[in-house]
């Protein structure tokens, strides 16, 4: 497991569960994470799930990028962490 500001950490809550994904490197810019995150919003749908809330370390510079294309906002940034939310449309 890692933890904030590791490079590709992310962290999502569906419901009270916390599901972490860190994919490889080599996997970059090949469809790998918005498929994942494809998934993802597929299954909190299912589970009638509103909204997905990611914690992504402030020095996370690719992680930051990536739940920004995925369409997550900034509603928070405690210390040393960016806080973004994602809103089922």
């Amino acid at each position: 497991m890692g933890g904030a500001g590791q490079s590709l950490w992310s962290d999502a809550w569906l419901g009270n569960h916390r599901h972490s994904c860190q994919p490889d490197r080599g996997a970059a810019r090949r469809g790998v994470g918005r498929a994942l995150f494809d998934a993802t919003r597929a299954a909190a749908e299912a589970a009638g799930i509103d909204r997905i809330d990611a914690s992504i370390g402030a020095d996370n510079a690719d992680g930051l990028a990536y739940y920004d294309a995925m369409g997550f906002r900034t509603y928070r940034t405690p210390d040393g962490v960016i806080a973004k939310l994602y809103e089922m449309r």
